[in-house]
This record gives structure tokens, C-alpha cells and sequence, in this order.
């Protein structure tokens, strides 16, 4: 979409981890109470300029070797998960919220704390209908605009 409308997009790689899920994340996911994640945590550009922090969370049972993750940078993650995890995402549900930046935020997405964003919630499924991630998407309200077609 960004390059329909002449942006270049790009994505960083901030951090993959394994932690223990939030009760939150672990029950869009159904897993259990000892049951690890991977967290990966992004920042997506369009021409550059940071419009979104995004956490995305795996089930670690599916993700066999982490490192893979980082090729995000030149492929988008439901590509990868296709092609390297045998993972096929055919639905997602996602709620957005209004919200302010937070300090830590602003910083990583450059600009100042306090402004409006969008808080993106999405939860995608396999072939299966199975939750294969967790997504918590910070976007910056004054570089975004979401549009939907319902039918």
C-alpha cells in the first residue's frame, strides 16, 4: 500500500526474544500457562520516517529458529511465515483504539510524547484456524490513515 502512493517502506528489527506471554497475549494465542512466546519488536518506515512500533508475538511451538525472523527486514512476516515456517495466515481479526504516545514511544517513533496514535490489536490465523500471532501496533496518528471497504 505505502508504494501505491510513491513511499518507500522498510522495516528494523528492534529485538527478538522469548518470554513468557502476558495473560493478554496468551489467551489470543490459547496457550498455556508455561508455554513461551517470541517477541518481536519492530519499527516500520515509510520514506525513512517511523510511523509504527510494532511488537508482534509467535508461539514459540511453531517458530523453529528465531533468527529467520530477522529476514522481516526485506520480506513482510506472513510472507516469511509462508515460506519459511510452512505457516499460511488466511484471516485476522484487529480492533484499534485511540491513544497518546507514551515517552518511549515518541522517542522510537520521532515525535513527542502526549500526541495521537492509533493503538492496533490483531490477532491472525492459519488454514487451520489456528492464532499464529499477536500483534500491538502503535501508529502515529499524523502520518496514518486506515481506510476499509465493507461489503
Amino acid at each position: 500500500m505505502l508504494q501505491e502512493k510513491g513511499l518507500n517502506p522498510r522495516d528494523e528489527v528492534l529485538e527478538i526474544q522469548e518470554v513468557f506471554p502476558s495473560t493478554k497475549v496468551r489467551h489470543s494465542l490459547e496457550l498455556s500457562e508455561d508455554e513461551q512466546v517470541i517477541e518481536m519488536k519492530r519499527l516500520r518506515f515509510a520514506d525513512n520516517e517511523p510511523i509504527v512500533l510494532e511488537s508482534s508475538f509467535l508461539p514459540k511451538s511453531i517458530i523453529k529458529d528465531s533468527e529467520i525472523l530477522h529476514e522481516v527486514s526485506s520480506s513482510s512476516l506472513y510472507s516469511l511465515l509462508a515460506q519459511r515456517f510452512d505457516i499460511i495466515v488466511v484471516r485476522a481479526k484487529e480492533a484499534f483504539e485511540p491513544v497518546l504516545i507514551s515517552r518511549d514511544e515518541a522517542h522510537l517513533l520521532k515525535t513527542e510524547a502526549g500526541k495521537p496514535a492509533l493503538l492496533l490489536e490483531r490477532t491472525a490465523f492459519d488454514t487451520s484456524g489456528k492464532p499464529v500471532e499477536f500483534c500491538i501496533s502503535i501508529v502515529r496518528g499524523d502520518r496514518c490513515r486506515f481506510y476499509t471497504e465493507l461489503n
